[in-house]
């Protein structure tokens, strides 16, 4: 059976396949393991819809979704491609393969995810920087004033003093 030589492709491969019966029983696996990736078979979109896509979606959406179908299946694949499947491949397929594929969307997801903490860390570290200006603009602006005082009150003690009005109308803007 096709999916018995996939299951040992993917165990030499150093993977831990795991086959469920039915649409619903992935769910249900889901709740207790943590897969690397799904390949779904069509037959099991057949019998569920495509309300499988998005309960795997919800229930792992880190986790890409392979789906294996028929080679007349056309529309049944693009239509999973629309609704989120990471790819789609044709059956039947060498275990080398379907590795290799799975491989690669395990890997693009990863990346995808690695990018996007690195964007969170950007975000936080540039509204960090933004509070830090803002709290050094209100640093700055009091320093001016105090220093637009001590001016203020050099010229009252000593009104014949030399003070270059160039640097004085600088302080006060």
């Amino acid at each position: 059976e096709w999916g018995e030589t996939l299951c040992e492709a993917f165990e030499r491969a150093g993977f831990y396949p795991h086959r469920t019966p039915s649409p619903d029983s992935i769910t249900l696996a889901l709740a207790y393991r943590s897969p690397s990736a799904i390949l779904l078979d069509a037959s099991f979109i057949d019998k569920a819809g495509f309300r499988i896509l998005d309960s795997i979606r919800i229930s792992a959406p880190h986790v890409p979704v392979l789906v294996t179908a028929d080679v007349a299946d056309e529309q049944l694949r693009l239509k999973a491609l629309v609704l989120g499947a990471e790819d789609c491949l044709v059956r039947p397929m060498a275990g080398q393969e379907a590795v290799i594929r799975v491989r690669r969307a395990v890997e693009r997801r990863a990346q995808s995810r690695r990018l996007l903490e690195q964007e969170l860390a950007v975000e936080t570290r540039a509204e960090a920087l933004q509070r830090d200006i803002l709290s050094l603009r209100g640093q700055l602006k009091r320093n001016v004033g105090l220093l637009q005082r001590a001016v203020d009150f050099h010229l009252r003690l000593e009104p014949a003093a030399d003070v270059d009005a160039t640097r004085l109308a600088m302080l006060k803007h």
